[in-house]
């Protein structure tokens, strides 16, 4: 258990993922009596000094720092570096001690783009911008490199502030099992009793919904994107219900994609089905290309399943096809990586996925830790390069990153695309630069407030019973949400 105490509440968060850098697996906590970790702020004349005290086996290091108040004293703005100054002292405190180094350094948020894109407002300069990641936030340059090369792709696809498009988020949170890694809202097929066309049904109807409002907005929809889940794993009758309802209400997006996902649930007519149901991009998870590691984690598909689908996929002539691969599976190391890539490197797609195992506390992995060998964080580092060694071989380019917590070797998830394939909805979602309207049990809607530089989130219920019970109601509370009283 870690102990956490603070005199900035609104930091308190900010400070327990700092501690969590070093100890993913503790606990934070800020009732303990003896605190590890304490923060003071104070406010000087002009700016606000963060002290930071990190103890822990009988030794204690400190950090101060001076953050300067920010010209205009915006409320928003400034809370925004009250949170910055307390993580950086608490990242220096706990760096002294602990001598470790850490790929993203202090970073602890989701989105590592977004950050440097406001470091470049604040310091003139993307140069400017590299330097206080290195410097501040004590990232290494390889990762800074990787953010800078991030930008560069996105260029012809990030739109700021775009008030006139919207993106579609269509969510079927349904798998067929539950994989030893997942913490998603999904239903296991395998183990709970679901009415698939209860759940069809009404997903139609607020899909219907959705598309009124949309031209209520009189807004031009942007992306739209089917995920889960696993939406294939409903079968195909019933997906095909859903994209028909999807393709009537939302007509003439940019990008039309469905997340495939699991191989063994892409076998007769899905396929086809999808094709000519408009899908342009599709994405065939593996995850692995180890059958033993597929079967341990409970994927319930082998990996020559996985390259028949893609090699389908291919032959059917999809215009986009995305792997997903996840690198420190259990019992896995650089062999089976390699090995995994080698397998991947000659096929017909465009654009491939690197995830980094994420431990997340609701997984059977974190519950069963004990019985799963995970590989040594340094080992996992080198397999996650050498997935961006190969997608390089590939023609690929790094587009999109994001990062979790939990995340083995405080690592990173980064998407690689060839030249004209990127995935508009990727960037637009972890860039944040659109109001994503979310349909389905588990989706959240969110509305992005430019100005301010901010945005809102709406939530549905992620059970499916509760979601069909309170459909009614989300329909209004969307129409309030998008249309409210601060509609632009």
């Amino acid at each position: 258990m870690i102990g956490l105490k603070t005199n900035v509440p609104a930091a308190a968060q900010e400070l327990a993922d700092v501690a969590r850098l070093f100890y993913p697996m503790e606990a934070v906590s800020e009732s303990a009596e003896d605190p590890c970790l304490s923060h003071d702020m104070a406010e000087a004349p002009t700016g606000w000094i963060h002290l930071a005290r990190w103890a822990r086996g009988g030794m204690q290091r400190e950090a101060s720092l001076t953050i300067p108040f920010p010209a205009g004293r915006d409320p928003i703005v400034e809370l925004r570096l009250i949170r910055r100054g307390a993580k950086l002292a608490a990242f220096q405190a706990m760096q002294a001690l602990e001598n470790r180094r850490l790929p993203w350094g202090a970073l602890t948020g989701i989105r590592p783009t977004k950050l440097f894109r406001q470091l470049i407002q604040e310091t003139g300069s993307e140069e400017n911008a590299a330097r206080a990641l290195m410097d501040t936030f004590a990232v290494t340059p390889q990762r800074v490199n990787l953010v800078r090369d991030i930008l560069r792709q996105q260029a012809d696809i990030y739109a700021w502030g775009d008030e006139k498009s919207i993106d579609i988020y269509i969510g079927i949170p349904f798998c067929r099992t539950r994989c030893l890694y997942c913490s998603f809202i999904s239903v296991d097929m395998s183990r709970t009793r679901c009415d698939i066309t209860e759940y069809v049904e009404a997903l139609c109807r607020e899909i219907e919904w959705g598309g009124q409002l949309v031209r209520e907005m009189g807004r031009a929809v942007r992306a739209v994107y089917v995920g889960g889940g696993t939406p294939s794993a409903i079968g195909v009758e019933p997906l095909r219900r859903v994209l028909s309802a999807a393709m009537e209400a939302f007509p003439g997006a940019r990008e039309f994609t469905v997340e495939a996902g699991r191989p063994d649930t892409l076998g007769g007519d899905m396929l086809p089905m999808l094709k000519d149901m408009g899908a342009g991009r599709i994405s065939i998870n593996p995850q692995t290309l180890c059958d033993e590691t597929l079967a341990a984690i409970g994927r319930g598909h082998t990996s020559a399943q996985a390259l028949e689908a893609v090699e389908r996929a291919a032959g059917l002539g999809f215009a986009h096809i995305n792997m997903d691969l996840i690198m420190g599976l259990p019992g896995e190391g650089l062999k089976q990586a390699e090995a995994t890539l080698a397998g991947i490197e000659g096929l017909a797609v465009d654009n491939l996925t690197i995830h980094t195992l994420t431990i997340k506390r609701s997984s059977a992995l974190h519950e069963h830790l004990e019985r799963y060998p995970l590989p040594e964080t340094g080992e996992v580092e080198a397999m996650v390069e050498a997935g961006a060694r190969c997608a390089r071989r590939m023609g690929m380019e790094p587009y999109y990153l994001y990062r979790q917590k939990n995340q083995r070797g405080n690592l990173e998830n980064v998407g690689y695309t060839r030249p004209g394939a990127a995935c508009i909805y990727n960037v637009d979602i972890m860039e944040e630069t659109h109001d994503t309207l979310a349909l389905g049990a588990g989706a959240i809607s969110k509305r992005m407030h430019f100005s301010q530089n901010r945005h809102e989130r709406l939530p549905h219920a992620k059970s499916v019973p509760h979601y069909i019970a309170q459909l009614p109601e989300y329909r209004e509370k969307l129409r309030a949400f998008f249309l409210g009283e601060a509609q632009r």
